[in-house]
């Protein structure tokens, strides 16, 4: 099983990968007897087998995935998936594939379960309100009997002083 193998595959993927979705590994293997690639993306995890009359994709749901697990056998290595009552191997993997596959998986997996963090809370300030309209509402305190003539004329020049 050399790299002429995956090839298919590995040129023909990025129309299965969402546009929101990437690709973290992949491994290259066999499954039900086909020749083909298991990929895991930052969403999913799946094998994809590119064949002259088309394309195809089973999927494995995070979310049924009991676990992963791997063993080194002659012919190479072989990843096995239970999946909420059943399971499937991907065999002929590269020596030394399935190990790193796991570990990818597991972290995004990880990374897909954690809490995330809030969302940072913006405080904006108040819109410092416009010198003009303070200066009218000012000038209506006098008449109101809040404010005299001369703390008026005073407070008038502060507000015209920030201007």
């Amino acid at each position: 099983m050399g790299r002429f193998f995956g090839f298919q595959e590995a040129s023909a993927l990025t129309p299965c990968v969402h546009t929101d979705e990437r690709v973290v590994e992949p491994a290259q293997g066999v499954y039900g007897g086909k020749q083909g690639m298991l990929v895991l993306t930052t969403q999913r995890l799946f094998f994809f087998d590119k064949s002259l009359l088309g394309a195809q994709v089973e999927e494995f749901e995070f979310s049924a995935i009991g676990s992963l697990g791997h063993a080194k056998k002659m012919g190479g290595e072989v990843i096995s998936i239970s999946i909420s009552g059943r399971s499937a191997e991907i065999k002929q993997v590269a020596h030394g594939r399935a190990e790193t596959f796991i570990q990818a998986f597991r972290k995004v997996k990880a990374d897909a379960s954690a809490p995330s963090a809030p969302a940072p809370i913006v405080m904006q300030a108040a819109a410092a309100p416009d010198i003009a309209d303070q200066i009218k509402k000012l000038a209506e305190l006098p008449d109101m009997g809040v404010l005299g003539e001369d703390e008026f004329a005073t407070k008038k020049a502060e507000l015209l002083a920030r201007m």
